[in-house]
């Protein structure tokens, strides 16, 4: 009998520990989906720059409502949570006072290391998910956008 609850709770925590794994893989799949489509968001908004030179958003709100134009345009629906922290508190990543990308406040250690986007530059090397930066390129002379919107909640 003592033998058999022993077989029982290994294989218990054997399950629990490939469950965790799975759980991981797909909040850092979930993170990569989300992060390449706020970025692409992010490059969208600075190439429809009305005139002049290409504008940075200064927060993510202004990809949810970009109104540098009579009728306005939205490059996301909505600024999506952070499947690391459940919340969508991203960290920033400044130009200036112009966005130019964001990141996740994971902490947890990627288990992927490669496959990663031709932008994707240092993924492979992250030591924590957090350390994936979701960043474009801001074109020389760009500048942030004319009219600030209101910032979204980064912690300090």
């Amino acid at each position: 009998m003592l033998l058999l609850v022993a077989i029982l709770g290994t294989a218990s925590m054997m399950t629990v520990q490939v469950w965790g794994t799975q759980a991981q893989r797909a909040r850092e799949a979930e993170l990569l989906a989300v992060g390449t489509e706020m970025r692409a968001a992010m490059q969208a908004y600075m190439r429809n720059t009305p005139s002049g030179p290409p504008q940075l958003p200064v927060s993510l709100d202004d990809l949810l409502l970009d109104r540098r134009y009579p009728n306005p345009v939205r490059y996301l629906r909505r600024v999506y949570d952070d499947p690391f922290t459940g919340r969508p508190d991203w960290g920033l990543v400044r130009s200036g006072a112009g966005l130019i990308g964001f990141h996740s406040h994971g902490n947890a250690q990627p288990l992927r290391q490669q496959g990663f986007p031709s932008w994707a530059v240092g993924f492979d090397r992250a030591q924590r998910v957090g350390d994936w930066r979701f960043v474009v390129e801001a074109p020389a002379g760009s500048a942030t956008a004319a009219a600030p919107a209101a910032s979204s909640p980064t912690p300090p």
